[in-house]
């Protein structure tokens, strides 16, 4: 230890601001312990940092889960209530009421929840009753195409010619009454006055007077083309108005 003390280390001082220097004469030992305690300082101030951002993640994460916690409380708070809205709605708890000897009355705010609810039911009925009525329109209109893999050839102002491969099954376009069944021809009056025609079959499947549904088979083709009419009031209309398929 004396010998470390004997050695000694000089550190000398320059100002900017003045001219004259300064020389510290410090022993080795020193000069050590004094290193070592800096980088010790500079080690244990780093791990306290460390330490110390960690604490505010993990601060910052339980906060944040407080805060969901309660968001998750108030949405059971909400369930529950509609739980019990539910409940006087569809009279379980009368029924518990009236088993327990308590008073069946309704409170005014439960009969107009159950005249929100029937208004509502009528509602929907009226709107089923339309949407059964507007697929009931959709039936008898010639939506589609009459054969399920084919493409257009020609087209004129008498209808379409449709090719497809021989032997493919021709289908009705819509829902009607047939009409004719005779000859490769068949005609289907879907009502309002609006018709089909199909022509050049090979084999014909239906009956004078018999009701196709729409895509039901009434035949099939012979050759490798179709010709497919549409027409309302005896006048032809362009089946390409009505098919959604090739739109």
């Amino acid at each position: 230890m004396r010998k470390g003390l004997k050695k000694l280390v000089t550190v000398i001082f320059i100002p900017h601001s003045q001219r004259n220097s300064y020389n510290l004469r410090i022993p080795l030992a020193i000069f050590y312990s004094l290193i070592l305690l800096c980088a010790g300082t500079i080690i244990l101030s780093s791990l306290f940092l460390f330490k110390f951002r960690a604490f505010s993640q993990t601060r910052r994460a339980n906060l944040e889960l407080s805060s969901e916690v309660a968001k998750i409380r108030e949405t059971m708070s909400d369930v529950r209530g509609l739980e019990a809205k539910l409940k006087v709605l569809t009279g379980s708890s009368r029924e518990t009421e009236v088993a327990t000897g308590g008073p069946a009355q309704e409170s005014p705010r439960v009969l107009m929840e159950e005249r929100f609810l029937e208004r509502e039911e009528r509602s929907l009925s009226e709107l089923e009753k339309g949407l059964e009525g507007e697929r009931m329109k959709e039936a008898f209109l010639p939506s589609i195409s009459p054969v399920k893999k084919g493409w257009i050839i020609s087209k004129s102002p008498k209808g379409l010619e449709i090719a497809s491969l021989p032997g493919s099954a021709v289908q009705a376009t819509a829902e009607g009454k047939v009409l004719c069944a005779s000859e490769g021809r068949v005609i289907i009056d879907h009502g309002n006055n609006l018709k089909t025609e199909y022509e050049n079959l090979g084999r014909v499947n239906v009956k004078v007077g018999e009701r196709v549904k729409k895509g039901e088979t009434i035949g099939y083709l012979g050759g490798r083309g179709i010709s497919y009419q549409v027409g309302r009031f005896d006048k032809e209309i362009d089946p390409l108005d009505y098919i959604s398929d090739w739109r």
